[in-house]
């Protein structure tokens, strides 16, 4: 069976119960193509029942090269990629909310060029500590020895130069603007909410990409394999610009 590409009605069929009994396939025929092979029949009038007749034709003449329809996996891939999507832009959103959060406490940080930046990401685990923590005048009263052996701690000894991050550490607490002592609390509860939404959605985010590498095994798409084949290109990202063609 050929149809152009109506994908809820592709679908529809694909899954429908009532033609399993008949081992029938649906293909996802490209209009052009059955544009193309419908000029072979120049005398005929362009009709609903005669454009059925052309594809079956293309279909008796061997016309179809796609692979058929492969309903449950990629309506699977719909939904899992659908909320991936979904996940990514509500973090940027958590993240965008949390940065208002951090220019009250940290107003330098928020401002800084990125060599001045004392840490590579501001939502890593190091960052998170040190910002949920303390207030800039805690950074400034904290000895050197002692702040670089906290950072050293949480950033499980990563750092190469920890004392280059200190130095702009502290740097950025004494150019910060201060607040007055009562506001301090409710900013860190904030904040903290908002570094323990985004490692949540994170974590969720891992529990969808797994999945979506589960339901890509089996497809032999020549152009998913393609994708694939392109060095920092896996399972995952192959499958969200390859399928959206698909699903969306």
């Amino acid at each position: 069976m050929g149809f152009h590409n109506q994908c809820f009605l592709t679908l529809l069929l694909a899954s429908n119960n009532s033609l399993f009994n008949f081992n029938s396939k649906v293909f996802v025929i490209n209009p052009k193509e059955s544009s193309n092979f419908r000029k072979t029949y120049s005398d005929m009038d362009k009709t609903d029942p005669q454009d059925a007749f052309v594809l079956a034709d293309m279909a008796r003449c061997g016309r179809i090269n796609q692979q058929p329809y492969k309903a449950s996996q990629l309506f699977a891939l719909q939904r899992l990629t659908r909320q991936r999507f979904h996940l990514v832009k509500t973090i940027m959103r958590e993240k965008t909310y949390m940065m208002s959060n951090i220019y009250l406490k940290f107003s330098s940080l928020y401002i800084a060029k990125k060599e001045e930046e004392p840490f590579s990401d501001i939502f890593g685990n190091t960052s998170k500590s040190v910002i949920a923590d303390f207030t800039p005048d805690d950074i400034v009263n904290m000895s050197d020895e002692d702040m670089i052996n906290f950072i050293m701690e949480k950033g499980k000894s990563r750092f190469t130069k920890p004392e280059e991050n200190v130095k702009l550490l502290k740097k950025i607490a004494r150019d910060s603007y201060r607040l007055d002592k009562v506001a301090y609390d409710p900013i860190n509860i904030a904040i903290s909410s908002s570094f323990n939404t985004i490692n949540a959605l994170e974590n969720n985010l891992k529990v969808i990409d797994k999945a979506i590498e589960k339901n890509v095994k089996g497809l032999c798409d020549n152009e998913f394999t393609i994708l694939k084949s392109i060095p920092r290109i896996g399972d995952v990202y192959a499958a969200r610009h390859y399928f959206r063609n698909w699903l969306y």
